[in-house]
Protein backbone atom coordinates (compact mmCIF):
# COMPACT_ATOMS: atom_id res chain seq x y z
CA UNK A 1 0.00 0.00 0.00
CA UNK A 2 1.33 3.28 -0.69
CA UNK A 3 0.42 6.48 1.09
CA UNK A 4 0.83 9.83 0.53
CA UNK A 5 -0.14 13.50 1.65
CA UNK A 6 0.26 16.62 -0.97
CA UNK A 7 -1.25 20.12 0.03
CA UNK A 8 -3.03 21.63 -2.56
CA UNK A 9 -4.96 25.04 -2.53
CA UNK A 10 -9.07 24.93 -2.52
CA UNK A 11 -11.05 27.90 -2.19
CA UNK A 12 -8.71 29.68 -0.31
CA UNK A 13 -7.90 27.19 1.95
CA UNK A 14 -4.90 25.35 2.37
CA UNK A 15 -6.19 21.74 2.07
CA UNK A 16 -5.05 18.28 1.91
CA UNK A 17 -5.36 15.23 -0.36
CA UNK A 18 -4.78 11.87 0.42
CA UNK A 19 -3.91 8.89 -1.91
CA UNK A 20 -4.80 5.87 -0.08
CA UNK A 21 -5.30 2.33 -1.87
CA UNK A 22 -5.67 3.97 -4.85
CA UNK A 23 -8.43 6.03 -3.97
CA UNK A 24 -8.03 9.68 -3.99
CA UNK A 25 -9.60 11.21 -0.75
CA UNK A 26 -9.68 15.21 0.13
CA UNK A 27 -9.68 16.14 3.70
CA UNK A 28 -13.61 17.35 4.30
CA UNK A 29 -14.17 20.67 5.82
CA UNK A 30 -16.66 20.93 8.95
CA UNK A 31 -20.21 21.64 8.27
CA UNK A 32 -21.19 25.02 7.56
CA UNK A 33 -24.21 26.83 9.62
CA UNK A 34 -26.28 29.64 7.49
CA UNK A 35 -29.28 31.78 9.03
CA UNK A 36 -30.66 31.99 12.27
CA UNK A 37 -33.39 29.39 13.89
CA UNK A 38 -36.03 32.20 14.52
CA UNK A 39 -37.72 31.55 18.16
CA UNK A 40 -40.36 28.84 17.64
CA UNK A 41 -44.00 29.71 19.05
CA UNK A 42 -46.64 27.52 18.38
CA UNK A 43 -50.60 27.20 20.06
CA UNK A 44 -51.19 24.78 22.65
CA UNK A 45 -52.91 21.69 22.78
CA UNK A 46 -52.64 21.48 18.59
CA UNK A 47 -50.97 18.41 17.96
CA UNK A 48 -47.67 18.18 17.31
CA UNK A 49 -45.26 20.70 14.62
CA UNK A 50 -42.22 19.32 12.69
CA UNK A 51 -39.50 21.65 11.79
CA UNK A 52 -36.23 20.76 9.47
CA UNK A 53 -33.24 22.11 11.26
CA UNK A 54 -31.18 20.78 8.81
CA UNK A 55 -32.02 23.45 6.52
CA UNK A 56 -29.60 25.55 8.03
CA UNK A 57 -26.68 23.87 7.96
CA UNK A 58 -24.64 22.55 4.71
CA UNK A 59 -22.29 19.22 4.99
CA UNK A 60 -23.43 18.06 7.70
CA UNK A 61 -23.98 14.37 8.45
CA UNK A 62 -25.81 14.08 11.82
CA UNK A 63 -26.83 16.38 14.28
CA UNK A 64 -27.34 17.22 18.29
CA UNK A 65 -29.18 19.35 20.15
CA UNK A 66 -28.72 20.88 23.62
CA UNK A 67 -30.42 20.62 26.12
CA UNK A 68 -32.31 17.41 25.37
CA UNK A 69 -35.70 18.09 24.47
CA UNK A 70 -38.68 18.22 26.47
CA UNK A 71 -40.88 14.71 27.18
CA UNK A 72 -42.89 13.87 24.43
CA UNK A 73 -40.67 15.41 21.77
CA UNK A 74 -38.36 13.79 19.52
CA UNK A 75 -35.39 15.18 17.85
CA UNK A 76 -33.97 13.13 14.84
CA UNK A 77 -30.27 13.45 15.17
CA UNK A 78 -29.89 11.68 11.63
CA UNK A 79 -32.12 14.15 9.49
CA UNK A 80 -32.06 17.11 12.10
CA UNK A 81 -36.08 17.19 12.23
CA UNK A 82 -37.65 18.53 15.62
CA UNK A 83 -40.70 17.34 16.50
CA UNK A 84 -42.92 19.39 19.43
CA UNK A 85 -45.48 18.33 20.95
CA UNK A 86 -48.28 20.90 22.05
CA UNK A 87 -49.46 19.04 25.35
CA UNK A 88 -47.75 21.62 27.64
CA UNK A 89 -48.29 25.45 27.67
CA UNK A 90 -44.70 27.38 28.71
CA UNK A 91 -41.56 28.78 27.33
CA UNK A 92 -38.62 25.96 26.78
CA UNK A 93 -35.03 26.46 26.12
CA UNK A 94 -32.90 28.00 24.83
CA UNK A 95 -31.71 25.20 22.59
CA UNK A 96 -28.41 24.89 20.20
CA UNK A 97 -28.31 22.33 17.54
CA UNK A 98 -24.96 20.70 16.71
CA UNK A 99 -24.17 19.79 13.13
CA UNK A 100 -21.26 17.48 12.61
CA UNK A 101 -19.13 15.66 10.21
CA UNK A 102 -15.82 13.74 9.84
CA UNK A 103 -14.39 17.54 9.63
CA UNK A 104 -15.82 18.76 12.80
CA UNK A 105 -18.59 20.27 14.42
CA UNK A 106 -20.61 24.11 13.96
CA UNK A 107 -23.12 25.52 16.56
CA UNK A 108 -26.68 26.87 15.33
CA UNK A 109 -27.76 30.40 17.05
CA UNK A 110 -29.78 29.58 20.59
CA UNK A 111 -33.54 29.25 19.94
CA UNK A 112 -36.57 29.19 22.07
CA UNK A 113 -39.36 27.22 21.84
CA UNK A 114 -43.13 28.56 23.58
CA UNK A 115 -46.37 26.77 23.51
CA UNK A 116 -48.59 29.37 23.76
CA UNK A 117 -52.10 30.05 25.79
CA UNK A 118 -54.94 30.90 23.86
CA UNK A 119 -56.31 33.87 24.30
CA UNK A 120 -59.96 35.25 26.40
CA UNK A 121 -58.88 32.65 29.47
CA UNK A 122 -55.61 31.25 27.92
CA UNK A 123 -55.22 27.49 28.34
CA UNK A 124 -58.59 26.99 31.32
CA UNK A 125 -60.58 28.52 28.44
CA UNK A 126 -59.52 25.85 26.53
CA UNK A 127 -60.23 23.22 28.94
CA UNK A 128 -63.48 24.85 29.94
CA UNK A 129 -64.49 24.37 26.43
CA UNK A 130 -63.58 20.64 25.98
CA UNK A 131 -65.30 20.30 28.99
CA UNK A 132 -68.67 21.68 27.47
CA UNK A 133 -67.74 19.87 24.36
CA UNK A 134 -67.80 16.40 26.33
CA UNK A 135 -70.70 16.89 28.58
CA UNK A 136 -73.36 18.98 26.91
CA UNK A 137 -73.65 18.90 23.09
CA UNK A 138 -75.51 15.79 21.87
CA UNK A 139 -73.29 14.51 19.50
CA UNK A 140 -70.67 13.81 22.58
CA UNK A 141 -70.36 10.16 23.94
CA UNK A 142 -70.49 10.63 27.11
CA UNK A 143 -73.73 13.01 28.29
CA UNK A 144 -73.47 14.68 31.70
CA UNK A 145 -76.02 13.75 34.32
CA UNK A 146 -77.09 17.11 34.95
CA UNK A 147 -77.57 18.30 31.57
CA UNK A 148 -79.43 15.16 31.16
CA UNK A 149 -81.89 15.67 34.00
CA UNK A 150 -82.27 19.88 32.46
CA UNK A 151 -83.44 18.07 29.17
CA UNK A 152 -86.05 15.98 31.44
CA UNK A 153 -87.95 19.17 33.28
CA UNK A 154 -87.95 20.88 29.77
CA UNK A 155 -89.47 17.43 28.46
CA UNK A 156 -92.14 17.23 30.75
CA UNK A 157 -95.68 18.09 29.71
CA UNK A 158 -97.37 20.80 31.40
CA UNK A 159 -100.10 20.95 34.42
CA UNK A 160 -103.49 20.81 33.09
CA UNK A 161 -106.10 21.86 35.44
CA UNK A 162 -109.76 20.28 34.46
CA UNK A 163 -112.74 21.68 36.58
CA UNK A 164 -114.97 19.05 36.84
CA UNK A 165 -118.70 20.04 35.92
CA UNK A 166 -121.30 20.05 39.34
CA UNK A 167 -122.84 16.55 39.76
CA UNK A 168 -126.97 16.82 40.48
CA UNK A 169 -127.22 15.38 44.23
CA UNK A 170 -124.91 17.83 46.14
CA UNK A 171 -124.43 21.30 47.61
CA UNK A 172 -123.84 23.61 44.83
CA UNK A 173 -122.49 26.31 47.31
CA UNK A 174 -120.13 23.84 49.35
CA UNK A 175 -118.68 22.25 45.85
CA UNK A 176 -117.48 25.59 44.83
CA UNK A 177 -115.77 26.14 47.30
CA UNK A 178 -114.06 23.17 47.68
CA UNK A 179 -113.71 23.79 43.51
CA UNK A 180 -111.71 26.98 44.47
CA UNK A 181 -109.75 25.39 47.40
CA UNK A 182 -108.62 23.03 45.09
CA UNK A 183 -107.78 25.33 42.34
CA UNK A 184 -105.84 27.89 44.36
CA UNK A 185 -103.34 24.81 45.92
CA UNK A 186 -103.34 23.88 42.44
CA UNK A 187 -101.57 27.34 40.96
CA UNK A 188 -100.09 27.30 43.99
CA UNK A 189 -98.73 24.14 43.39
CA UNK A 190 -97.56 25.00 39.94
CA UNK A 191 -96.35 28.17 40.75
CA UNK A 192 -94.08 26.69 43.21
CA UNK A 193 -93.22 24.17 40.61
CA UNK A 194 -91.97 26.69 38.16
CA UNK A 195 -89.94 28.61 41.03
CA UNK A 196 -87.94 25.41 41.39
CA UNK A 197 -86.91 24.64 37.83
CA UNK A 198 -86.05 28.01 37.15
CA UNK A 199 -83.60 27.98 39.80
CA UNK A 200 -82.33 24.68 38.71
CA UNK A 201 -81.83 25.71 35.51
CA UNK A 202 -79.94 28.64 36.59
CA UNK A 203 -78.24 26.18 38.55
CA UNK A 204 -76.77 24.24 35.82
CA UNK A 205 -76.09 27.81 34.09
CA UNK A 206 -73.71 28.24 36.31
CA UNK A 207 -72.11 24.76 36.55
CA UNK A 208 -71.92 24.76 32.27
CA UNK A 209 -70.24 27.99 32.32
CA UNK A 210 -67.88 27.58 35.59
Amino acid sequence: MSLSVDGIWKTGVWDQTVWADGVWREGEAAPVFSGTIADISVTFDTDTHDYDISAYFTGATSYSIAPAVEAGWTFNTSTGLLTIDTDDAQAFGDYVVTGTNTGGDTDSNAFSVTVAELGLGGVKAKRRIKKVDRNFFPWTQQPDPIEEDFVKELKRPKLKIVKRAPQPDFDSTLESERLDRELVEELQRIEKERKKQASRRKKIEMLLLS
